[in-house]
């Protein structure tokens, strides 16, 4: 079974690696999506799903732990990994 993951990350760099140097399919992920800022992230999450979050806390405008916020407000059944 493969899990819908989206990665969020306002560091270009770190958001290149985590989405192009790791085999997500090996490990079992479909990388849905990748965003540069946390407010795409929400936008998204408000029509997509998605079961796991790997985001970065600290971003400018909306955090990981507002992402983390949101999912729990809504009961959506999404793991966030910090």
């Amino acid at each position: 079974m493969n899990y819908d993951l989206i990665i969020v990350d306002d560091e270009t760099i770190m958001l290149e690696g985590l989405t192009q140097f790791i085999n997500w399919k090996e490990l079992g992920f479909n990388v849905k999506q990748s965003f540069s800022n946390g407010e795409s992230a929400l936008e998204y999450l408000k029509n997509e799903k998605v079961d796991v979050v790997l985001t970065d806390i600290q971003m400018d405008h909306v955090s990981g732990i507002d992402i983390a916020e949101f999912i729990h407000e809504h009961k959506l059944k999404v793991k966030v990994i910090f």
